[in-house]
């Protein structure tokens, strides 16, 4: 018996290279190759709907082509966030030239009607969102009081002292509810909360010189270009350790 499977046994792998190639050269070709269009819309629409899941973006047309992409979204958009989305699709060196539909545009121009059948305009539907992924207010870089975390050196100097100290911001903000209302634009209800500390870097063990801790509650509204938040806030301090 061991010397029949001994002979036996080298004929397996010719047949099995034979069965291979013949299956390899007969399969249909994969769909990329098929329909490069297909391919190229549902890659796009993934990567949007990973990172950019509270927009409502769609791919709207696609040239393989040209590698060109038109993009329409559920509400208006801000320069800053249609800035982050091409600039996330050309950097995947998939995508060369991005275009918005009108829908994805906060400030359309007002257009009389083209005939006297559509004297009334179909009003755009009114949506709640709760936990909305995106935050509506465009943050102040420049604001010191702004909720997030970040470290600073800050150098203070008077008539009777002069020290170093170390700010330090620790805070973030989360959504809570968001509203598109049509041409009207949009809101968006939330909660912030932020922990701002000072150091003073030259004492013995870098004392605390003050904290505050506040907790608010900010409303923002976008329209266009245009975004304002107003926020209710309690803050509460604390001098020294």
């Amino acid at each position: 018996m061991n010397v029949h499977r001994k002979l036996r046994r080298p004929f397996l792998l010719p047949l099995f290279l034979y069965y291979s190639f013949l299956f390899l050269s007969v399969s249909p070709a994969p769909l990329w190759a098929e329909d490069p269009g297909a391919y190229m819309r549902g890659y796009v629409q993934a990567l949007l709907d990973s990172r950019f899941p509270g927009l409502g973006l769609y791919v709207k047309t696609v040239e393989p082509a040209n590698q060109h992409v038109k993009l329409s979204s559920r509400t208006c958009l801000g320069p800053s966030q249609k800035r982050n989305i091409e600039h996330l699709l050309i950097q995947t060196e998939h995508v060369k030239v991005v275009a918005w539909d009108a829908s994805a545009n906060c400030d359309k121009p007002e257009t009389a009607p083209s005939s006297k059948t559509t004297e009334e305009s179909v009003p755009l539907p009114f949506e709640i969102r709760v936990l909305p992924e995106e935050e509506l207010f465009a943050t102040l870089l420049a604001d010191p009081r702004q909720p997030r975390f970040s470290v600073s050196y800050q150098h203070y100097a008077s008539a009777s002292k002069e020290f170093a100290a170390a700010g330090v911001a620790y805070g973030e903000y989360f959504g809570l509810a968001s509203g598109f209302f049509g041409e009207a634009g949009s809101s968006q209800v939330g909660i912030q909360g932020a922990i701002f500390a000072l150091f003073n870097l030259d004492a013995p063990s870098s004392d605390l010189v003050n904290a505050d801790y506040w907790i608010g509650l900010p409303i923002s509204y976008r329209k266009g270009p245009w975004s304002y938040l107003l926020r209710l806030y309690h803050q509460s301090s604390h001098l020294g350790d």
